[in-house]
C-alpha cells in the first residue's frame, strides 16, 4: 500500500505538478486575438499582414500617407550620422532575430529622426504603423548604446506584432470618440507585449536586458522632474509595472547568460555609429 501510494504521488508530481511549476519559469507567452511566429524561448516575433483585412491595410495606408506628409513639411532639419547610425542599430536588431526580410519589404519601417527635437522625453513612437519617430533627445539622452537598442526594440516589436492593425481590428476599424477606456486598455495589454518581445529582440541581438530596465528608470526621472505623471489607465502602464514585468522576464528567460556586452559601456550614441 505505501509503494503503491508512493508511486501515485510521483506519478502525480511528474504529470501535473512539475509541468505547472515549469510553466511558470518559462518565458514565452501568447498574443491576444493573434498568431506569430515565435522565437526559440517562445516569444512572439512577427505576425504577417496577410492575416488583416483589406479594409483594415487600406486605413492604415491612407493613416501613413498623411503621416509621411504632416513629417515631410515639419522635418527641415537633418542629421545624417544619426540616421545611419540609428537605421544600422533597427537592421542588427532584426537580422538577429531573423527578421532581416523586414528590411526590404513593402511595407516596411521607415526611421524618422526628428533632428530639431533635443530637449523632449526620451522616447520614441510609431506612427500608422509604419514609421519609427525618434527624437534626437533620445540618443543624446540614453545612458548607453545598449539603453538606445532597449528602446528601439520595443518600438520594431509594436511594428512586427502589428499593433496598429490589431488595435483598428479589435476596434472594428473606428476609434471611440467618447470613454477611451476600452481603448486604453488595449493599448496597455499592446505594450506589454512590446516590452516583452523588444527584450527578446535586443537580448538576441546581443545587448544587456538589464539595459531595458534602467532605461525606464531614466524615463521616470526624466517625467519625475518635469512633474509629468503617468495616467494610471491611461494608454501605457506605468514606468514601475513595466520595470517589474522586464524584472521578473529576465528572471524567467535564459537572459541571466548576458549580464554585460561590449556595448554596455556608457557613450553618446551619436558619435559611436562606427561601433555599431
Amino acid at each position: 500500500m505505501q509503494k503503491f501510494l508512493y508511486n501515485f504521488v510521483t506519478y502525480f508530481y511528474i504529470l501535473l505538478i512539475l509541468p505547472i511549476s515549469a510553466l511558470g519559469e518559462n518565458c514565452s507567452y501568447n498574443l491576444k486575438s493573434a498568431t506569430a511566429s515565435i522565437s526559440s524561448n517562445g516569444v512572439p516575433l512577427y505576425v504577417e499582414n496577410s492575416k488583416f483585412s483589406k479594409k483594415i491595410l487600406n486605413k492604415l495606408k491612407r493613416r501613413a500617407l498623411k503621416a509621411k506628409k504632416k513629417y515631410n513639411t515639419i522635418n527641415t532639419k537633418r542629421c545624417p550620422e544619426l540616421t545611419e547610425q540609428v537605421n544600422t542599430l533597427m537592421e542588427r536588431l532584426l537580422t538577429s532575430s531573423n527578421l532581416a526580410f523586414l528590411l526590404d519589404n513593402e511595407d516596411r519601417l521607415e526611421v524618422v529622426l526628428l533632428c530639431s527635437k533635443i530637449d523632449t522625453p526620451p522616447v520614441a513612437r510609431i506612427v500608422a504603423g509604419k514609421y519609427l519617430l525618434i527624437p534626437a533627445s533620445l540618443p543624446q539622452k540614453a545612458k548607453s548604446l545598449d539603453a538606445l537598442a532597449a528602446v528601439l526594440s520595443h518600438e520594431i516589436a509594436h511594428y512586427t506584432l502589428r499593433h496598429h492593425a490589431r488595435l483598428l481590428e479589435e476596434l472594428n476599424g473606428r476609434f471611440p470618440s467618447g470613454d477611451r477606456s476600452f481603448l486604453n486598455r488595449i493599448k496597455r495589454h499592446h505594450e506589454k507585449e512590446a516590452d516583452l518581445t523588444g527584450l527578446e529582440l535586443m537580448t538576441n541581438a546581443g545587448f544587456s536586458p538589464q539595459a531595458a530596465v534602467s532605461h525606464l528608470k531614466h524615463v521616470k526621472d526624466f517625467l519625475d522632474k518635469r512633474k509629468h505623471r503617468v495616467k494610471a489607465k491611461g494608454s501605457h502602464p506605468s514606468p514601475t509595472d513595466r520595470e517589474l514585468l522586464l524584472t521578473e522576464q529576465i528572471k524567467k528567460c535564459s537572459y541571466r547568460a548576458i549580464e554585460k556586452t561590449a556595448n554596455s559601456t556608457k557613450v553618446n550614441p551619436i558619435h559611436d555609429s562606427k561601433k555599431t
